[in-house]
């Protein structure tokens, strides 16, 4: 079969006729006009992360009887020990408010939305392996470190 007999030959995908010396770049400009359809996905979908949580009297569904300046020295002890060493998940576990303080601090997979805004922030804007600065939200103190 010769070229100009092939189906579609010297034609784009719309149908249009092309000149020959365009028909190598056809199916490049398919794929860009394509993906100017679709936009790209530079960031992450979805991200895994840990985290330490201390709520305080009055922090979104806490039972906790510290007060607010009270969580907030406590996490800031906590963030000098991970600074110096201290393994993420035992401090969750021995200081985390949170349910999740049961697995280390583990939090698994989420994606965009499905956490309250400060806490996605900090967890999409890391690099894995990295731990955030205390982050508040409603609930209250945060350490967050991105596993994933």
């Amino acid at each position: 079969m010769t070229r100009a007999a092939r189906p579609g030959a010297g034609r784009f995908s719309s149908g249009l006729p092309i000149s020959a010396d365009a028909r190598s770049r056809e199916p490049a400009r398919v794929c860009y006009a394509a993906r100017l359809q679709r936009p790209e996905k530079t960031m992450a979908e979805q991200v895994r992360a840990s985290h330490i949580l201390l709520m305080y009297a009055g922090s979104a569904r806490s039972s906790a009887t510290r007060t607010k300046q009270q969580a907030e020295q406590q996490i800031e002890a906590l963030k000098a020990e991970l600074e110096a060493g201290a393994d993420f998940a035992e401090l969750a576990r021995k200081h985390s408010d949170c349910p999740s303080s049961r697995s280390g601090g583990d939090l698994g997979q989420f994606g965009r939305g499905q956490m309250v805004g400060p806490f996605e922030q900090a967890a999409f804007g890391m690099a894995v392996g990295e731990t955030s600065g205390v982050v508040e939200t409603d609930f209250g103190y945060h350490l967050i470190r991105r596993t994933g």
